[in-house]
């Protein structure tokens, strides 16, 4: 998308970040695809999970884009905007699971009903 309809340039740095997040992407859906024995058991459980994990990828992504930042130079990623960012992620998560939380107990409760 970005080569195509916003015109990112084809060269080395422009491939490096790609490269980059797009290993970041996968390094973290990994970290949350891992689902400890304690996030199983109940609904605290799955929500403190869901914080470690979105602090743990958060930093992961993050530093492969400060590490390529380095090489490159190019962007002015401050300790401000990380935590602007951090903000917004922390705000998506929990507004993301407690719509999840809200279709599970409503998809509980039809199923128990339909059960009687």
């Amino acid at each position: 998308m970005g080569f195509t309809l916003r015109q990112y340039p084809l060269s080395a740095i422009s491939l490096l970040w790609g490269v980059s997040m797009g290993l970041g992407t996968i390094a973290v859906a990994l970290i949350a695809s891992i689902q400890p024995q304690f996030s199983r058991r109940s609904w605290i459980g799955q929500s403190l999970w869901l914080g470690i994990s979105l602090l743990l990828g958060f930093c992961l992504y993050q530093s492969g884009t400060l590490l390529v930042n380095q090489w490159v130079g190019m962007h002015g990623l401050t300790a401000d905007v990380l935590l602007r960012m951090l903000w917004r992620e922390v705000l998506w998560a929990i507004a993301l699971f407690a719509a999840h939380t809200a279709f599970v107990l409503s998809y509980q409760r039809t199923l128990q009903r339909t059960l009687r």
